[in-house]
């Protein structure tokens, strides 16, 4: 008996001593959790804006590339503006999306494409025009939207 009532006692000595260790205390690991929930909810939102501006952008690059593509083709001589009537600007998309071919006007043989998601049409279309003039029908891109 004498044996396991010396184990009682060392052991009752650690769980007591444990409490002189250094801890957190609950009152701080509150202010913790709160403080990191503010500076949550202050950078959610501007992290998210950050994303809309950067699809933004990219709906922007795309449109201004098709409309380079859209010049370069038409420099070439490839007929590939389809007008408003048969579908217009995203008509046109699609077509550079899927890629146009031909000879240019100098005989050389030439391949145009800008690969575009369906999704990444529709944003880049609102970006661009259909310009007529007197003998043509030209795809431009329009910064003011």
């Amino acid at each position: 008996m004498g044996h396991n009532y010396h184990n009682y006692r060392n052991n009752m000595r650690n769980v007591t001593s444990r409490k002189n260790l250094p801890a957190f205390s609950l009152v701080e690991l509150m202010v913790t959790i709160g403080v990191i929930g503010i500076i949550s909810a202050i950078a959610i939102p501007s992290i998210s804006n950050m994303w809309s501006i950067a699809r933004e952008s990219s709906s922007r690059r795309n449109a201004q590339q098709a409309a380079s593509l859209s010049h370069i083709a038409d420099s070439a001589g490839l007929d590939h503006v389809v007008p408003e009537s048969s579908g217009g600007i995203k008509a046109t998309l699609e077509l550079l999306s899927a890629g146009i071919s031909g000879l240019s006007t100098t005989g050389i043989p030439i391949q145009v494409q800008l690969p575009l998601t369906e999704d990444e049409i529709n944003k880049a279309a609102k970006y661009l025009v259909l310009r007529t003039s007197a003998t043509k029908v030209n795809l431009e891109y329009d910064p003011k939207y």
